[in-house]
This record gives structure tokens, C-alpha cells and sequence, in this order.
């Protein structure tokens, strides 16, 4: 790139076909030179990123030049937001309002045995080993969820508590119910631009 401007100046100051013609060679060898070079460079990001998806929103993050701003939204009273934390709010009861409240298990009136009814369904067994497994595959970089216990915590763990989660899988796969606690969920309003959703209102989230 140095020998390119020099090249440029020279014919600058001395217009002449030959000087021309040697400046131009030395801009396409320049240009082809720094395009190998950012193709190169992007490989090795792109290969960085592997198991990593941090870094790589991280990154998509540096490279956006307009900083979007969080769409205001419609409240329940027909007025909008005024704060970032106002719109979080708003969409966060609206996505509330979605969800499904499941009816308990009713009883078999009958006094059939489930086992009986659902004599030819294949019987599912939650190994020791298949737990300590799923445990070993978590992901260190995710947040912990209701529980409060981060991933990291289960998976240094996992030889230990393998055994307890697998006879409370069993036992809960036996009675056909779920405990209480793992049906409940963190959830996070995502941001959308403000191209994307312009005076949206809370009945476009049902």
C-alpha cells in the first residue's frame, strides 16, 4: 500500500502514461492483497466461534454502525412507554397472559390401574449413566434457570447427583405427574427493532 501511494504521487506529479500505468498495476495487486487478507481473517473468526455463541453475538454486535433504540409500545391504557424498563414491563404481562395452566391429573374413576390401561406402551427407564451424561454435555456459559444453580455447579457434580435425579425421573415418569418446580420458567422479553415492530400493542402478542 506505501509503494501504491508513492506511485500515486509520482504520476500526480508527473502525468505521464508509464507512471500511470505502474500505479494502477501496484492498486490492483493492493486491493486483491487486502480482500485475501479479510477473507483469511474472517475464516479464522468464523472458526473461533465454534461452541462459543457469545463471542459470536459479541462480535455481530461490533460490527453494527446503528445502535437501535427499543420500539415503545402500547400499554393496557392505550398510552405508551417513556422508558426502556416501562416497555420490558409491558411486553413481559403481555407475554404472561399467554401461557397455559394445566388442570391436574384427575383420578381414574374406574379403579383401573394406569399400568393396566397402558399395558402395551413401551416402558421408559431413565438410566444412572444417561443422566451423568446430560449432565457432563451442559454448557458452562449458559445462566442458571429458576432453580438458581448454574450449569456449571451440575456438571462439576455430576457423578453425584446422577443418581438422585435419575430415581426422581423414574418416579415422576411412573406417576404420569410433574413436579411443581419444573414447570416453572425464566422468561425474557427479546428486543426486536424498531423497523421490525413500530407501535406494537399488547394484542399482538396473544
Amino acid at each position: 500500500m506505501q509503494r501504491r501511494d508513492k506511485a500515486w504521487k509520482k504520476y500526480r506529479i508527473i502525468p505521464v502514461d508509464a507512471n500511470y500505468l505502474e500505479y494502477k498495476r501496484l492498486r490492483n495487486e493492493a486491493n486483491k492483497q487486502v480482500k485475501q487478507d479479510q477473507a483469511n481473517y474472517r475464516k479464522t473468526i468464523l472458526k473461533s466461534f465454534k461452541g462459543k455463541p457469545k463471542r459470536f453475538y459479541g462480535y455481530m454486535q461490533k460490527l453494527k454502525t446503528v445502535k437501535d433504540k427499543v420500539a415503545r409500545l402500547t400499554t393496557v391504557n392505550g398510552k405508551l412507554t417513556e422508558t426502556d424498563e416501562e416497555a420490558a414491563q409491558t411486553l413481559a404481562s403481555s407475554l404472561s397472559n399467554v401461557f397455559v395452566h394445566e388442570a391436574p391429573l384427575q383420578p381414574d374413576t374406574n379403579g383401573n390401574d394406569v399400568q393396566e390401561q397402558n399395558i402395551d406402551c413401551p416402558v421408559i427407564i431413565i438410566t444412572e449413566e444417561k443422566v451423568r451424561s446430560k449432565l457432563l454435555a451442559l454448557k458452562e456459559d449458559k445462566v442458571q434457570g429458576p432453580d438458581n444453580i448454574h450449569p456449571a455447579v451440575l456438571k462439576s457434580c455430576a457423578d453425584t447427583v446422577a443418581k438422585p435425579l435419575s430415581i426422581i425421573f423414574n418416579k415422576s415418569l411412573q406417576e404420569g405427574t410433574v413436579p411443581q418446580d419444573w414447570k416453572l420458567a425464566t422468561v425474557c422479553p427479546i428486543f426486536k427493532r424498531e423497523t421490525e415492530v413500530t407501535q406494537a400493542t399488547t394484542d399482538q402478542f396473544h
